[in-house]
């Protein structure tokens, strides 16, 4: 499935050093949680950025469809990369796009697109966008019902880590107002630094 795929210029060389906010042992963990869930699936990722974190897991994940959202220009989060600029930051994504041919872009506020999902169910979805309580809550309103009954949803910078330099406790504020009442549950065994995971509570029946 690809979709609203950004204008794919010249191709694009692999960058020489990481252009991914997430940590491999964060990378590891979220491709753990979704192969327990299937051997094929649909991840969705919420802040494209340069698409370090999509090249990646879809790298580990080849038989998935990873679907990357991002809207160009946007507060960014990691001053590594935001000095950069945006222009910089897509160039980066056309090249991941030529080389890994499972990601598919849009382009479009994260949590519109989520209201407005028709594609497959989601079986992880990649929380990594604008870091605002307000915002992330609209993302999880707009996509968790589109989410597979034993799908996980994978929050980066969830969780305080004194050696980062940044914290962003709206993640935290939102999951924790919106998934609960709903039933849904942090799994522990699929949490590493700042990375968080939940699910439904009765996914073990669907």
């Amino acid at each position: 499935m690809r979709m609203a795929l950004l204008d794919v210029r010249d191709p694009v060389d692999p960058p020489a050093e990481r252009t991914s906010s997430v940590r491999p042992v964060e990378i590891e963990t979220i491709v753990a949680a979704a192969r327990d869930i299937r051997p094929v699936g649909v991840l969705v990722e919420l802040g494209t950025w340069a698409g370090g974190t999509a090249e990646e897991l879809a790298a580990r994940l080849p038989d998935w469809s990873i679907v990357t959202i991002d809207s160009y220009p946007r507060s960014v989060h990691c001053e590594k990369f935001a000095a950069k600029g945006v222009r910089w930051a897509q160039d980066q994504v056309a090249g991941v796009l030529k080389r890994r041919k499972n990601i598919s872009q849009v382009i479009s506020d994260t949590a519109t697109v989520g209201a407005r999902w028709a594609g497959p169910p989601v079986d992880i979805l990649l929380v990594d966008s604008d870091h605002r309580a307000k915002h992330v809550v609209r993302e999880l309103r707009a996509w968790t019902p589109h989410m597979d009954r034993r799908g996980r949803v994978c929050f980066h910078d969830y969780f305080y880590l004194p050696d980062a330099g940044d914290w962003h406790p709206g993640v935290h504020e939102a999951a924790e107002y919106v998934l609960p009442p709903r039933g849904w549950v942090r799994v522990p065994q699929f949490e590493a630094e700042s990375l968080s995971t939940w699910e439904r509570q009765d996914r073990r029946d669907a």
